[in-house]
Order: structure tokens, then sequence, then C-alpha cells
């Protein structure tokens, strides 16, 4: 194989090369006579040497690339590291990672195959490298950009015609399955999550959501308590039922719960405990770790209300696929303790995000790929965002692996612009959200997943969507219903009992699509 990157070594020290963000570089001799490059001053994970790949990798062409670096953290600590190409593809931006997490004491490589594909352009191609939350300094050397194929030239047609040919599976459903994403970080603000005892995590969703012009997005079980201020209460079984039963209304099938413990177990457990739990079932995303120790797993399994794929065959998601992915001896491993439980082959999907590669997918041997979010900036419309969700359903599909499509609710990020979450951080791009959907703009979105599940059956044997989110309200994207307030003055419309009148209209938009005809009547709690 041929590496593209040029002065991988730094034997010509910044020839090729670029300083990313704050970054300062300091280059030293190596005893074959390269060079190592010391990567110190950063503001930011991605500050780093940096080199512009655009016209090698349209030289070569569409296909799959091993991406490394060899690199050491400058200091005692283990350190996360990411191998991290962005581009434009198709006039939009993607990202492909690698990472593995690596000690000080020797030189490790960082390396993974990611795939790079293009329909009509590729632009703004750069390799990078991204590192811990803590900003240590590192050393780098012996970057590596390589076309797997050895082959130059490669179209996106040739590409496609590569591809192993597929068929229908006996097994597919008609009706398309509708999963959604929980992530249940709306409980009270004092009850503790994780080690983080200073600001809980209930404590960032009421500040994020207090200021006035964010009422609206609030769960409709908060409370406000002036224009300026909302709190959230303790999280009940009643509040889970009733959620179970506006999404069955919906039309909505499963969760795929973020899977925490802590305070943020609270809904998961309570879906355990309802009476209503087999009428949205449950599936969960899981990690390598998961997979070696399947023991919670199993047991959530006998208790009869998780989602299957076909027949006996229990549904996975996989997260994190850019960061660290699992082995695929760990993937095989677990499906054969799932089997060994007296379950059927459990079928996995690698969850990426922000259009991340599906070549890890293949590579580690699970079934499919779906997406956790898909995200877009420039305070863009939301029929854009849409459309961009709809171009990874086509990339995805030309991966060569079953697919279950993303469909996006939102990425209308700007609380968490204003007030920065512990687990992020400051995001330097102010301009990183997308407009506020409307519920019809959800509905037609959702409409063409279908539409699009149906043209390509055989690339969906599990015919399903994943709809981000059920509850994502201060990142933008969300189903459950939160509070009317289309004054946006910070009050909420109110019941007689004085309870918050429930803003359902996403829901009923949605049932339309899912159940056409239908009138909305949710059973109350």
């Amino acid at each position: 194989m041929t590496n593209i990157i040029k002065n991988p070594n730094f034997e010509s020290q910044m020839d090729g090369w670029q300083i990313q963000d704050s970054a300062k570089i300091e280059f030293s001799p190596k005893s074959d006579g390269t060079f190592t490059c010391l990567v110190t001053n950063r503001n930011v994970r991605h500050a780093s040497i940096a080199q512009d790949i655009t016209q090698q990798v349209r030289a070569w062409g569409c296909g799959d690339y091993m991406m490394s670096a060899t690199v050491k953290p400058n200091g005692t600590t283990i350190g996360n590291f990411t191998v991290a190409i962005s581009a434009k593809i198709d006039g939009h931006m993607k990202w492909f990672t690698s990472s593995a997490s690596v000690w000080d004491a020797n030189y490790s490589t960082v390396e993974g195959v990611n795939n790079l594909c293009w329909r009509e352009s590729i632009e703004n191609v750069l390799i990078y490298l991204i590192a811990g939350q803590d900003l240590f300094d590192y050393y780098c050397t012996n970057i590596t950009v390589e076309k797997l194929d050895g082959k130059m030239g490669t179209t996106f047609d040739d590409y496609l015609n590569s591809i192993p040919k597929r068929e229908l599976a006996p097994w597919r459903n008609d009706r398309t399955a509708i999963g959604s994403i929980r992530w249940d970080a709306w409980i009270n603000k004092n009850v503790s999550w994780g080690d983080d005892k200073t600001l809980t995590i209930g404590a960032q969703m009421v500040r994020n959501l207090s200021p006035t012009q964010y009422h609206f997005r609030m769960p409709y079980f908060g409370k406000v308590i002036d224009k300026d201020t909302i709190e959230l209460p303790d999280y009940t079984q009643e509040i889970f039922d009733q959620e179970q039963l506006y999404a069955h209304e919906a039309g909505i099938d499963y969760w795929c719960y973020c899977w925490y413990d802590g305070a943020m177990a609270a809904a998961r457990k309570f879906h355990a405990t309802s009476k209503y739990r087999n009428l949205v079932k449950m599936s969960r995303m899981i990690n390598e770790r998961d997979m070696l120790d399947a023991n919670e797993i199993i047991e959530h399994l006998k208790m009869g209300f998780w989602q299957m794929a076909d027949n006996n065959r229990p549904l996975f998601f996989v997260h994190a696929m850019g960061g660290n992915p699992p082995k695929k001896e760990s993937v095989e491993a677990f499906r054969k303790t799932i089997q060994s439980a007296g379950y059927g082959n459990p079928y996995i999907l690698g969850m990426t995000t922000f259009g991340i590669s599906t070549t890890i997918i293949r590579n580690t041997g699970m079934d499919g790929v779906s997406a956790y979010a898909v995200s877009l900036g420039n305070c863009s419309p939301y029929s854009e965002l849409a459309k961009r969700a709809a171009t990874y359903w086509d990339d995805y599909k030309a991966s060569g692996v079953d697919v279950v499509p993303c469909v996006t609710t939102g990425w209308d990020r700007r609380p968490r612009i204003d007030n920065p979450v512990s687990w992020e951080g400051i995001t330097n791009d102010k301009n990183d959200w997308t407009e506020t959907a409307t519920p019809q703009e959800i509905a037609e979105h959702l409409k063409s997943a279908l539409e699009w599940n149906a043209a390509n059956s055989i690339h969906t044997p599990f015919n399903s969507v994943m709809i981000y989110a059920w509850n994502e309200h201060d990142e933008g994207g969300w189903l459950c219903p939160t509070i009317i307030d289309d004054e946006r003055d910070g009050l909420s419309e109110l019941n007689y009992d004085g309870t918050n009148k429930p803003d359902t209209r996403r829901l009923e938009a949605i049932q339309q699509v899912l159940k056409p005809n239908s009138s909305w009547n949710p059973q109350k709690i």
C-alpha cells in the first residue's frame, strides 16, 4: 500500500503540514533519522498538526482507507487519541475517526479503516489528531493514510459494483418497526449522577431550559416557576407510564435506551415495572464491556419485553462507533453468549454518530448500521437537515451492510451553546444549530424514511427506522410532549387543575403517518 501523506515522519519538519487552532509544535530527531512532533498549548481537543490531503484522495478515489498515527502522551496518565479525517462530501461535512487509549511509556499506534466515498465531489479533506479532554501534551509521528485495495481512480459506481450483491431476506416484515432513542436526563436537579456532585445532570437540564425562549421545549411533567425558571420533579412510575401511553398512541414500537446507571437509569427501571411495558418494547445501546459480561442483558431478555428483529433475535445497538468500537472477537463471543442463553443470534447494529463510516461495521462482524443523530450547523432550516439525513441512508446502503435509517427531529442545540454541558465543553462554532422543526416537517421526513425502506427492501431486512429522539430536549431533537408556549413568553398553558397542557402536536403528526386517519386519544394515567 502507498501512504498518501506527505512528509509523514516530519523529516522535512513542517513541509506539507499546518497547525490547527492554538497548538504549538516542536520537532525532535529520532535515532532512525526521522522526527517526532511534540504538540503543546492546546485549547481544544482537536488542536494539533494537520494536513490537507484533498488532491491525494481525489486521485485514489472511493474506497476503504487505513488511517493511523504513532503517538504517546507527554506525562504519566493514560490518554485517549483519535486519528480524524474531516471532509466536505457532496456538499456536506463528514468526519471519519479511529481511536484508542494509549499509555505514555512507549509509542503506540492508533489505527482503523474508514470508507471515503462521494457521488459528485469531495473537498477540504483534512487529517488531524484529537486527544483527551484534559488537553495534555503529546508526541506523534508516522502519520499514515493508505487505500486498502491499492487501486487509483475508483469512482462511486466502481465502488458500488465491488460490493457483493444481496438478496431479499425471507424474514423481512412488511410493517416498519418504529424505534426512538431515550436519553433520560430529565430528573430532579438534586439527584446526583455519576461522580459529579457539584452540578448534577438534572441541574444542567434545568439551567439549559430555564431561559424564557427555551421553555417550550420543557417536558410536559416539568414546572414553570416563572418566565426565567423551570424545575424538574422526581421522575416517577406514573410519568414513565404516561410517556409509554403517549408513544404507543403515536405508533412507536420500541425504545433504544442510552444505558446509564444511577439517576439516569430511572426510566428503564420503571419500564420493567410498568403494567404497560409491552406497549413499547425495549432495546439498548451496548459497548464492548457489556458484550464481555452479558449477565444483566440476559436478565432483561428474560423479562419478555425486549424488541426482536426476527422472531427470537434480540435487537442491540452499539454506540461510539467512531470512538472505541468492539473487537470482532468480542462481537462473536457476545453472539455465542446470547444464543447459549436460549435466544436467537442477536441482531447487532452499529450506531454511528454524525456520518462516521460504516467500514468498521463490516470489519467487526456486526449486522448493520443506524445512527444516533445527524448534525447540521450554519443556522440552517430543518428541511436541509432532513435532506442530509437522507444522504446518509444512501451512504449506508452503498456500504453493503443492513440499514436502519435515522429519522431526525432536529439539531437545535442552542441551549447547549448558551450553557455548555459538562460532558461536551464549550462549542466554538456558535452557529452549530438547525432551526426548530415543525410537527409537519418531522412527519414528512418520517414518511420519506418509510418510503425509502420500502424501495430498498434488500438493504433493510429488519424493516425499522430509528427516531432521534424521544427526549433530547436541550440538544434539539424530541417527540416527548412538552408544554404549550406558542407565545414564547415562558409561561405554560394550563389545565383546569393547574397542570401543564401537554403539547402533543409532534406525536399527533407522526401518528397520521404511521396510523393514517386515526384520532389522537391516548389513555391518561
